[in-house]
């Protein structure tokens, strides 16, 4: 039974019989595709009957409804909707389709009918960009990236509307957030009925807006390109086959390169259609006997020949259901923050740090004023602190930080890496900048240091940047974690309202920026921020300065599903 169809555009409308310019799942028009219609779903029947039609010289019902004259090999399948079987294709119509061909042509095009050298500015904003560990530095910028992929796109739509704001016009940032922001649920592994509200809500968000974005500006005159139409049947699609990560091509995409790039590049490049075959003939068979005889040497191979008996049959039983029930008993845990989620290395790799250098290579200038009261405030301070406070600290590198699963984001815990280290001399060719990461923390936590999942948020978490990580001395007493001195931002208060991205600064006092020391189970997860600059960002900035050299910066939703989920859809920013 056909029940679904993994195709790209041009195939779904050879598979029902369709033309390239009209919808293979409804008879929406070729000039109606760029509006928001709930149009008519193709009938087979009415399909089958115009092919038919069509076949003894009538073409008009055939012309009607946009189909060609052709004989569909699925009108005699059983129980077959084979309109119904097309399913969204989320690597192909969204990312490569809607916002890498579409979208951000066009925003580029409106930045250029404001701003001179507009091409020019978009590469020195993605060369200035923060860099985070999870995300792709386009260091020469994108117009020289000759050969676009799957993650040239997701890359690039993480820190784009980033890009786009203060430099191109309010309607083009506003569309592009709620193309953003469709793609972003689009990916959600499970949907409830607000999130697929929220995804119809920014289709429609990019629905009011694209006329004041692209038509008026005279970039675009219509939006007729069934790319863009086929986000109306996401929703709906959604729910009746399931999440679109279920149909997505980027599950099939990998085998393009082990069943047609290696086995041509095995292939003498003559002829090489029947070499290829063999190849891949040869490398399954292969296959095959490999998993033979590692069935074999496992011993698996002679178990088959004695048949168990009853006591070993109830042993068998019993180990399963101990075996499950320790599952199930490791799967009702509650994850919390706390203790158990940071790890660091068993020795620190920098040792006899002294205040000096904490202060000019780390950025630590009221690294004693901070551990003052931080003692304080743990009730671990000596009355003799200024006498006997310890001139040396052990440093480490980095701290790793568990990210819990989450119901829209299936999978195990995520590993998230925080660094804090100066920058090193030149060794040999290479120069090590300084890397400081930005996180969101609480300042202060319950006592137990723990909160439940859903604690998390904007709500209590600040932006911060990590300077130093490192255990407390001896001499000032025992604490059971390690300890990160932070600056900290302003709150998460003020929002962008074209990108409804927090708006956040330095915070300072006196013009000296606000810096504490925390435990790090007080650090929920790391954080990317996007320097928000104007018209213009200054050429001299880089993506190890702007940091220190721009004064305000959007938090960023998009850097991964978790953070989507947290300050955007669980905590929908209030303008």
């Amino acid at each position: 039974i056909y029940a679904v169809l993994l195709f790209e555009s041009l195939e779904q409308c050879l598979v029902a019989g369709c033309r390239e310019r009209r919808c293979p799942k409804c008879d929406v028009s070729r000039k109606q595709l760029g509006d928001p219609l709930h149009s008519i779903l193709r009938d087979p029947d009415k399909s089958i009957d115009a092919f038919q039609k069509a076949a003894r010289g009538d073409s008009k019902a055939s012309e009607k409804l946009g189909l060609c004259n052709i004989n569909p090999f699925w009108k005699n399948l059983p129980l077959c909707n084979i309109f119904h079987c097309f399913t969204p294709n989320i690597l192909h119509q969204l990312h490569k389709g809607v916002f890498k061909d579409h979208i951000v042509k066009w925003s580029i095009e409106a930045i250029l009918g404001n701003l001179k050298d507009s091409e020019k500015e978009i590469n020195t904003r993605f060369q200035s960009m923060l860099q985070h560990h999870t995300l792709r530095h386009f260091k020469k910028g994108i117009s020289l990236v000759s050969q676009w992929t799957r993650n040239e796109y997701r890359n690039m739509e993480k820190v784009f509307l980033g890009v786009l704001a203060g430099t191109a016009t309010s309607d083009v940032v506003i569309c592009m957030c709620a193309v953003l922001d469709f793609i972003q649920y689009a990916h959600f592994d499970l949907h409830m009925d607000d999130s697929l509200e929220k995804m119809n809500a920014a289709l429609k968000t990019f629905h009011d807006h694209k006329e004041a974005a692209f038509v008026e500006p005279g970039i675009r005159e219509h939006f007729n390109i069934p790319k863009v139409h086929s986000m109306n049947h996401y929703t709906p699609m959604i729910r009746s086959h399931g999440s679109a990560t279920n149909f997505n091509s980027e599950w099939s995409e990998c085998l393009h390169i082990d069943f047609a790039k290696l086995a041509y590049r095995a292939s003498s490049k003559k002829g090489y259609l029947k070499q290829m075959t063999k190849w891949l003939d040869w490398r399954e068979k292969v296959l095959w006997f490999t998993r033979f005889l590692d069935w074999m040497l496992a011993g698996d191979g002679l178990d088959w020949l004695q048949k168990p008996t009853m006591d070993e049959e109830g042993d068998d039983e019993e180990e399963e259901d101990e075996i499950e029930s320790t599952q199930t008993n490791s799967d009702s845990e509650e994850l919390l923050y706390g203790e158990s989620t940071c790890l660091v290395a068993k020795h620190p790799p920098h040792s006899n740090i002294n205040l000096a250098t904490l202060d000019s290579e780390y950025g630590c200038s009221t690294f004693v004023y901070a551990m003052e009261r931080f003692l304080k405030d743990h009730d671990l301070l000596k009355p003799d602190y200024w006498d006997a406070a310890p001139a040396k600290y052990d440093l480490y590198k980095l701290v790793h930080i568990t990210i819990p699963p989450m119901p829209e984001i299936l999978g195990s815990p995520a590993t998230d890496i925080i660094h804090a280290t100066a920058a090193q001399a030149a060794k040999q060719w290479k120069y090590c900048p300084a890397q400081f990461d930005t996180v969101l923390a609480w300042k202060e936590l319950p006592k137990g240091h723990s909160i439940p999942l859903d604690g998390l948020g904007p709500n209590g978490l600040h932006v911060a940047r990590v300077r130093a990580i490192f255990n407390l001395p001896a001499e000032l007493g025992t604490f059971p974690h390690p300890l990160a001195y932070v600056d900290w931002f302003t709150p998460l208060r003020k929002v962008d309202k074209d990108t409804l991205m927090y708006r956040v600064e330095h915070s300072e006092r006196n013009h000296i920026r606000v810096s504490s020391i925390i435990p790090v189970t007080y650090i929920s997860r790391s954080c990317h921020l996007v320097p928000f600059s104007g018209k213009c960002t200054n050429r001299s900035w880089t993506s190890e300065s702007i940091l220190d050299k721009c004064k305000s910066f959007l938090l960023n939703p998009y850097l991964r599903p978790v953070d989507f989920v947290h300050l955007r859809h669980r905590n929908e920013p209030i303008l």
